[in-house]
């Protein structure tokens, strides 16, 4: 019977016992974590996103949101690095983070104000063509 105990411990001490094993390592403040909620207030929960190193074309990181609405990135480099989210409905966005030598953000660029502008401008232009129809009819009506 003691051999038999013997024999459980040599076994568990031997490396084949340690194959199935999965190491990790848990680094704290080292990452960027960007959280995206649509307009309505809802977060884009398991959406796709990709990751672009600065000046590369090739996604360095490719994923799905969590269950939160974030995208967790680990710079390697400093630069400029693109991340695109995209929704199955449509819904799109494209940032730019800024990331300085020590991995730590400077700056990010992304539509915020463009957008806004866009869809006034856009506005202004159909208000401008319904002015400029009103206009023709009143100007054709008069002249018959």
């Amino acid at each position: 019977m003691r051999w038999l105990g013997l024999l459980v411990v040599l076994g568990l001490c031997s490396p084949g016992v340690l194959a199935h094993d999965i190491q990790y390592r848990v680094q704290a403040g080292q990452a960027l974590v960007v959280e995206l909620d649509f307009p309505y207030g809802d977060p884009p929960i398991y959406e796709s996103y990709e990751v672009f190193r600065p000046e590369e074309s090739v996604a360095f990181q490719v994923g799905r949101t969590d269950g939160l609405g974030r995208v967790t990135l680990v710079p390697d480099r400093p630069g400029d690095w693109r991340l695109r989210v995209t929704t199955d409905d449509g819904h799109g966005l494209e940032l730019t983070l800024a990331v300085d030598a020590q991995a730590q953000l400077e700056e990010v660029h992304g539509p915020g104000l463009p957008r806004l502008a866009a869809v006034l401008a856009g506005v202004g232009y159909l208000l401008g063509l319904g002015g400029l129809l009103l206009f023709w009819r009143h100007r054709h009506r008069a002249g018959s």
